[in-house]
């Protein structure tokens, strides 16, 4: 309250002034490196990008921190004022959440008093100004990696309006009351984005700024004429990685703004930089020009930007009220009234914060999984990665393969050196546990493929890979696979045989030498075709095989299963066999196995096998010892060994000696020696 001395002559003047505003702070643009560059939809990392596209805080690898700092040239103060601070954090690896505050992001419109009180000298007493200033306060943000090409992004924004207004009055003792009115207003902005790298060179990036808008609080009736407008804004932006050491974009939004960017490598850690913002809301004309300078330092990067406007109207702290009052305000960002400034951004990158040497482009699986053949992915690869050193110096990369619950640790690749920016095909294999013998039937397994660049023991990139695990009795198809069924030391196995020799043995003693092997073939033959009855496949898949000690609990089997169980049982007593595959090339799907075994006779005593030379094979064993081989047809088995030996003779005849099949290709004989 304000009483003048009736001494004093008091006077009122009514001062209209609505063209001019005396101040106009407008303080946005957070990131130096987004301002320079411009275009950030496409290629937001980390919080640099956060208020262009949320879901680039993916990228953040483990711990961020950011600060950003403004010197607008038409402030009246010449001095660094804090603009903005952020801290994020990578969780459960494709999850990324940011939290950050922003004081310095704030536009205020002082409104000149239209009314002064003065004294009988003509001093000003008393003004009465209006305030209207819109903040924004704090804000949230997540994203999450669907994959490592896509991410998807959201963020919150809590916005203030605040309008303070003076309202005074006369009494009849010439006394001047007022009294100060504040009026608020607040709500919630939620921003979506997403951010596709469809390859190394080529990204895009969009989104929607005020997808939802959610009041808190609302400004009165009689002060709405100066709410924020948020409108709902559609951006996307194309992003271009393709020319070494530079980097260029354009991106465009529903306001019909577009931006036009470009950034180049000097050296490593410093970029340079270049953007250009046009509008087209009325004539299409450039609204402003950026340019910057960035840097890296161990785990802190540096950013420097300079935007100044090329129509200084309304951005030098005075402002048209009749256009303020028409237009309004609907970006705290980028508006009418942000002038020029230098922006200075301080990224801090701690935890995990390396750059990555390499980085995996794709992935290929070269094999399906069978149990039964698990010590073979050691030796022979399992699949293959392209991997690309994506830095400026030659890199020894190693590829590591892993299997959650099947496998016990990852298994990792020799080093292979690869030179900058280009690609190198890595095997890579795997070494299963003992779990993978659990697998009952087909399923799909979540595999991981890792690359590890240089010395450092940490992981460059990672694929997720498919991985095709089949069930333990599953098998491919292919006879050399076939071995990895045979148990010879399996105990059921070893109780079987030793069983049948042992009470057999007063009649081997009686069998000359030469003959015993042959001899007991003989017998187990016999005794277990006695045990077992013929079935079909159980299963679809592309073939089933039964282990040993399944076949002879079952009592029954296919040809695969007899010819395994049988080939196991002469293994574990010291009898070498091999594999007979038979794929007839006019009806591959009559595939059929059978077997052979060496008798150990030499061949001038063959008679005392057979006088018939058909039914014996001659052939050299794993010490170069010619000795007579004879096949057998495990799916007569039930008929006895003679019989299984004149039709396996037969066959092989009929395809070998008469049809050629061995030197064509569509017969194969795989060995298989004791203990192999």
């Amino acid at each position: 309250m304000i009483h003048l001395p009736p001494s004093r002559t008091l006077w009122a003047v009514l001062i209209m002034m609505m063209m001019i505003v005396p101040l106009t702070n407008s303080q946005s643009l957070k990131s130096a490196q987004a301002n320079a560059f411009a275009v950030y939809a496409p290629f937001s990392r980390g919080l640099n990008g956060e208020d262009r596209n949320p879901a680039g805080l993916s990228m953040i690898r483990d711990w961020e921190l950011n600060a950003s700092y403004y010197y607008s040239l038409y402030s009246q103060d010449n001095s660094y004022s804090l603009h903005y601070a952020s801290v994020g954090k990578r969780f459960l690896n494709d999850h990324a959440a940011a939290m950050f505050l922003s004081p310095g992001s704030i536009i205020e419109f002082v409104v000149p008093s239209t009314f002064t009180i003065g004294d009988s000298t003509g001093s000003v007493v008393s003004t009465y100004e209006k305030t209207i200033s819109y903040s924004e306060k704090y804000g949230l943000g997540y994203a999450f990696r669907l994959n490592p090409s896509l991410s998807l992004g959201f963020g919150a924004k809590f916005l203030e309006e605040k309008i303070t207004d003076t309202k005074y009055s006369i009494d009849t003792n010439s006394v001047i009351r007022s009294s100060e009115i504040e009026y608020t207003g607040n709500s919630w902005d939620i921003n979506f984005g997403v951010l596709w790298n469809i390859n190394p060179e080529w990204n895009i990036g969009a989104g929607v700024n005020n997808l939802f808008h959610l009041t808190e609080e609302q400004l009165p009736d009689d002060v709405q004429q100066y709410r924020l407008e948020t409108p709902k804004v559609v951006y996307g932006g194309v992003g271009y990685s393709g020319i070494r050491t530079m980097r260029m974009g354009i991106e465009a939004d529903t306001k019909k703004k577009i931006r036009l960017g470009m950034e180049w490598s000097v050296v490593d850690v410093v970029q340079v930089r270049s953007g250009l913002y046009l509008s087209g809301e009325e004539n299409f004309t450039s609204e402003a020009i950026a340019f910057g300078l960035g840097g890296m330092y161990q785990f802190v990067r540096v950013d420097l930007s300079y935007l100044t406007f090329w129509n200084q109207t309304d951005r030098r702290g005075a402002v048209d009220l009749t256009r303020f009052a028409e237009s309004g305000i609907d970006n705290i960002e980028f508006n009418p009234y942000t002038g020029d400034r230098l922006t200075l951004t301080l990224t801090a990158q701690l935890g995990r914060t390396r750059e990555s040497l390499a980085r995996i482009e794709y992935v290929e699986m070269l094999n399906d999984v069978f149990p039964s053949s698990s010590t073979v992915y050691a030796f022979r690869p399992i699949g293959k990665a392209r991997v690309k050193n994506v830095s400026a110096a030659p890199i020894e990369a190693k590829v590591s393969f892993y299997v959650n619950r099947l496998m016990d640790a990852a298994t990792e690749t020799k080093p292979y050196t690869i030179a900058p920016n280009e690609v190198a095909e890595i095997p890579f294999y795997a070494v299963f546990s003992d779990a993978l013998q659990s697998v009952q039937s087909f399923a799909v397994h979540e595999g991981e493929v890792f690359v590890t660049a240089s010395t450092v023991e940490d992981y460059d990139d990672s694929f997720q890979a498919r991985v095709l695990i089949h069930g333990r009795n599953e098998w491919n198809g292919d006879v050399t696979m076939l071995k990895y069924f045979m148990t010879p030391d399996d105990p059921a196995v070893i109780k079987l045989t030793r069983n049948i020799l042992n009470l057999a043995e007063p009649h081997l003693d009686t069998v000359d030498g030469a003959l015993r092997l042959f001899e007991k073939a003989k017998l187990l033959f016999n005794e277990f075709s006695s045990r077992l009855v013929y079935v079909n496949d159980p299963q679809l898949s592309q073939d089933y095989v039964q282990y040993p000690s399944e076949t002879l609990s079952l009592k029954g089997g296919d040809c695969d299963d007899m010819a395994v169980t049988y080939t196991t049982l002469l293994n574990s007593i010291g009898i070498s066999t091999a594999f007979i595959d038979i794929v007839p090339p006019e009806k591959p799907q009559d595939a059929h196995v059978y077997m052979m075994f060496n008798t150990g006779v030499e061949p001038q005593f063959s008679y005392s096998i057979s006088e018939n030379p058909k039914r014996f094979i001659i052939r050299k064993d794993e010490r170069g010892t010619e000795s007579l081989w004879i096949p057998i047809e495990t799916t007569v088995m039930r008929k006895g060994f003679e019989e299984a030996w004149r039709i396996g003779a037969e066959q092989y005849f009929q395809d070998v000696e008469l049809n050629s099949g061995l030197a064509k290709g569509w017969v194969r004989v795989v060995d298989v020696q004791p203990g192999q």
